[in-house]
């Protein structure tokens, strides 16, 4: 029995040790901006145009960012240990959706003092439907280790040896796609011995290498409220609701680094904080930082305490994450979950089905006595509508509900939302709604590729391209184009590379060789 395997027994059959309930982001970030400089530069230059755009008026709409789902195991069977069922992954989701939205069944345990501070951050997450090709998924990819290079059970699973060992040879692009990885066990190396299951997870903030932008769990951790991980029951998914905020730039209430009183998160409701505690305190816990009122957030989704604990994002920390997607993961706003309404609360019932080729979009308007006009709005980009069609309402009409038959509206993503006149003047827009065509998308003439990079496009203009080596770097891009047919790659050195393509029709990534 191998040494990691050992250790599972006690996890399994004793219980993770408090000193492993902690994430590792911090950790982790200060060994990326060791290696790469430039991490540090874009964090200040993002912290910057976050506290900008806050000053603003931030988009009322709700943000739906696609999830896929890296589940690694070592063999054992589906539903064993490590290798999770679909129902716990789907239960996470669902759980993560409620503390996001301040729908989680225990938003009622938030201390009545900070129940003013929670905030519905109006973000979702669904299940991908279609891979970077365009190609139909679960979102949920199954690997065994040994399709991994370089991966070995006994080998210390650091942070970093995770980051490029698992993550950067599977990530989907970051720009379109929340990355999720399960793993076996987020190690340690400290004292010239590796401590197994040190970490819970992290997640990389905003800004750092595209090829590791990602969040990453300790398998034992994915659950629910209403469905415990079954191998460690107390946690109900508190990690990953975590691990995301940190992805979406939120950082831990004390700051980077604990011991300080002058070090914050830059978010002004969240009271200053010394360092992190662990288990259940009861309301008010106070420290050297925050030593009378209120005392500190301890019911924050961004704290170390246990999973039963946490129940609430503050009003300043949707505001920042909402405003991080705006100045620095902006694609991830025209990103769709395929055949799939962006938002699970929506006030008019606004729905869509596709139907060979038509799209079908349903509406209620609940208070017609008080509505003058509906305008059903329509674009292929979430930032540009037009007016698809209008009903002009008779205040005294019974009918409530209504239909178009959009016709022939072709591949890629189609966005659509509605514009309703109140009789007093008032204007409102309901939720916006997407769905997603498949899409065949520009393939490559030649693979390998020698001087020329030539694409056949069909119909699809191709809007903006990058071009990234194997580990991520961007080595070449251009993102003004009105349609691109060739690239010229004959200074490229021989090697595997990576073609980001943005196009009218929606984004794809092709994996090519320069020989």
């Amino acid at each position: 029995m191998s040494l990691r395997i050992l250790s599972l027994f006690f996890v399994i059959h004793i219980s993770v040790c408090l000193s492993a309930q902690h994430c590792s982001t911090d950790h982790a970030h200060l060994q990326k901006i060791k290696t790469n400089p430039d991490f540090k530069d874009n964090r200040d230059k993002i912290k910057s145009a976050i506290s900008e755009y806050t000053s603003k008026e931030l988009r009322g709409d709700t943000i739906v960012i696609p999830v896929v789902f890296h589940i690694y195991h070592n063999g054992d069977v589906l539903g064993v240990q490590e290798n999770i069922t679909d129902e716990l992954i789907l239960a996470q989701l669902d759980q993560i959706n409620k503390d996001f939205r301040r729908n989680n069944d225990d938003a009622s345990m938030t201390p009545a003092a900070f129940q003013g501070l929670a905030a519905d951050t109006k973000i979702e997450f669904c299940l991908a439907e279609l891979d970077p090709d365009g190609i139909e998924t679960t979102g949920i990819l199954r690997n065994h280790i040994n399709t991994l290079s370089n991966v070995s059970e006994s080998d210390c699973w650091t942070t970093d040896y995770i980051d490029q060992n698992f993550v950067s040879p599977t990530i989907w692009d970051r720009d379109f796609y929340l990355n999720i990885y399960s793993i076996l066990s987020i190690d340690n190396f400290a004292n010239g011995n590796c401590e197994f299951f040190a970490s819970l997870g992290y997640g990389q903030f905003p800004g750092g290498p595209a090829s590791t932008d990602a969040v990453v769990l300790a398998f034992f951790t994915i659950g629910s409220e209403g469905m415990p991980n079954p191998l460690q029951p107390q946690f109900n998914g508190r990690t990953a609701t975590h691990e995301i905020g940190h992805w979406l730039d939120l950082e831990h209430p004390w700051g980077s680094s604990a011991g300080s009183c002058n070090l914050d998160d830059d978010v002004s409701d969240t009271p200053a904080q010394f360092s992190p505690d662990f288990g259940c305190p009861a309301f008010p816990v106070f420290d050297n930082c925050t030593s009378t009122g209120d005392g500190i957030l301890f019911s924050n989704f961004m704290q170390w305490y246990d999973d039963d604990c946490l129940n609430m994002f503050t009003t300043g920390q949707s505001d920042r994450m909402r405003a991080l997607i705006e100045v620095a993961r902006p694609s991830l706003l025209e990103s769709a979950c395929g055949a799939g309404v962006l938002s699970i609360d929506n006030n008019y019932e606004l729905r869509a089905y596709d139907n060979d080729r038509e799209h079908i979009i349903e509406w209620t308007i609940s208070d017609i006595e008080n509505t003058s006009e509906v305008i059903l709005e329509y674009g292929r980009s979430i930032d540009a509508f037009s007016n698809l069609t209008n009903e002009i309402i008779d205040p005294k009409t019974d009918q409530k509900s209504f239909i178009y038959n959009h016709n022939n509206p072709g591949a890629g993503i189609h966005y659509y939302r509605l514009k309703v006149s109140r009789l007093n003047g008032d204007l409102d827009y309901s939720e916006i709604i997407s769905l997603t065509n498949n899409v065949e998308g520009p393939i490559l003439k030649t693979n390998p590729v020698h001087n020329l990079l030539e694409l056949s496009s069909s119909d699809t203009n191709i809007i903006s391209y990058k071009i990234l080596d194997i580990s991520g770097k961007v080595i070449a891009q251009n993102l003004s184009l009105d349609k691109a047919i060739s690239i010229d790659v004959s200074t490229f050195n021989d090697g595997v590379y990576i073609l980001q393509l943005h196009t009218d029709q929606g984004s794809h990534t092709i994996k090519w060789i320069k020989a």
